[in-house]
């Protein structure tokens, strides 16, 4: 899967693929550490499917994953 286009939500999301807790990979991501806005990172739905699709979908299936997800937190819902 190619890079997300946040560069802080890819360096987040490459820590939390390399085992790093929410709060370390945060600070990696060159943020400020905050263990709330930390947990709630890790749970936004762009995030979790970039550490998560490897292991569930093919590669042309993460890509369309990605395409999705990133229209629906630019707040542009396409339908299906």
């Amino acid at each position: 899967m190619g890079p997300l286009a946040n560069q802080r939500h890819e360096r987040f999301a490459q820590a939390l693929a390399q085992g790093k807790t929410a709060t370390e990979a945060y600070a990696l991501a060159g943020y400020r550490a905050n263990d709330g806005n930390a947990s709630r990172l890790k749970m936004q739905a762009i995030v979790f499917a970039f550490t998560t699709t490897s292991f569930i979908l093919g590669p042309d299936g993460e890509q369309a994953l990605k395409v999705r997800l990133e229209k629906r937190s630019n707040g542009r819902r396409q339908p299906s």
